[in-house]
């Protein structure tokens, strides 16, 4: 009988320590990953967490109807004025068009622009991979707004 099992799933043992299992991520255990890797946030009135990362503001949330989807949002905090929302709208699309994270759109009728990447975690994840999606929310984030500081001229914080 063994023999008609493939041997990649003979050598399968379920996961023996408890972070090596998946579970429900909650508000208060996405808090725990993040304070765990050392990073300084406040807590907002609705269970978000919110930081700086390389200078840009992010949010770190449960999100969707099941409180399931981790959303972690980036904030440029500039204001383009209206004669670079053309540039502003290509930069934008053409990195949508050429990399899968993050999603960027633009805010403030065109004049400002967001990251995000959306993790579904309905089926429960371990703490590594709660940390692993928070990760490539932050890195891409920074990383697309870091390229798009280093292309746009200067340009005027927003008020917020």
């Amino acid at each position: 009988m063994s023999r008609d099992v493939p041997a990649w799933l003979r050598r399968w043992r379920p996961a023996s320590r408890a972070a090596d299992r998946t579970s429900p991520v909650t508000p208060e255990r996405l808090a725990a990953v993040v304070a765990d890797r050392g990073y300084r946030v406040r807590g907002e009135p609705d269970a978000s967490l919110t930081g700086l990362w390389d200078t840009y503001l992010f949010r770190v949330r449960l999100t969707g109807s099941s409180g399931a989807l981790l959303s972690v949002v980036g904030f440029w905090g500039h204001q383009v004025p209206p004669e670079l929302h053309g540039p502003l709208a290509q930069a934008v699309n053409d990195w949508n068009r050429d990399r899968v994270w993050p999603t960027v759109v633009l805010d403030h009728g065109g004049a400002g622009v967001r990251t995000e990447v959306l993790t579904d975690l309905s089926l429960g994840a371990t703490d590594a991979q709660v940390a692993e999606a928070l990760e490539i929310g932050l890195v891409s984030g920074v990383q697309m707004l870091t390229a798009l500081t280093a292309a746009m001229p200067p340009v005027e914080d927003l008020e917020s």
